[in-house]
C-alpha cells in the first residue's frame, strides 16, 4: 500500500518512511498513529491495588509536539492525566477551555482519569504531549 502512495520504510516497520523520488525526504510516524492508542488494560483491577503502590515524586520529560520542545515535570506517580494537563497548560500559558490536550506514553494514551503508574511511567519516563487549538 505504502508503495503506491510513492513510499517506502526505512527500517523493517511503519514507524520511518521515506518518499521513494525524494529519499531524503524522510517522516516519522508516531506510535499512536500506527496502533489502537486505547488502553485495553482493566483499569479497575490497577484502581483496587491503588494503596498498595508507593506514592512516589517522579521526573517525566513531557515532548510538547506542537512546539518542539521539552519540560521537565516532577509529579506523583499517583497523580491522574488531568493532573499532568493542568500542569503543563499552567507551564504553556493555554487554557484547557480552549486548547484539547493529549498525552501519550509508548504509543498509549494517558486518559484523565488513569493514574501515571497504571501507565507504568517510572522516573525518566518520556511521555508525548499534544495541545490542539478547539474551534
Amino acid at each position: 500500500m505504502l508503495t503506491v502512495a510513492g513510499f517506502a520504510c526505512t527500517k523493517d516497520n511503519l514507524q520511518e518512511i521515506y518518499e521513494m523520488d525524494f529519499p531524503m525526504r524522510k517522516y516519522k510516524i508516531p506510535n499512536y498513529c500506527i496502533t489502537d492508542p486505547v488502553f485495553f488494560k482493566d483499569y479497575k483491577q490497577y484502581e483496587n491495588n491503588n494503596d498498595s503502590v508507593e506514592n512516589v515524586i517522579i521526573n517525566i520529560k513531557c515532548f510538547i509536539t506542537n512546539d518542539m520542545k521539552e519540560i521537565n515535570l516532577k509529579i506523583s506517580n499517583k497523580s491522574n492525566g488531568k493532573d499532568v494537563k493542568q500542569q503543563l497548560a499552567k507551564i504553556e500559558n493555554k487554557k484547557l477551555d480552549l486548547y484539547k490536550c493529549r498525552l501519550f506514553f509508548q504509543g498509549q494514551e494517558i486518559l484523565d482519569e488513569h493514574q501515571l503508574f497504571y501507565h507504568n511511567l517510572k522516573d525518566n519516563s518520556k511521555i508525548q504531549v499534544l495541545f490542539n487549538k478547539i474551534n
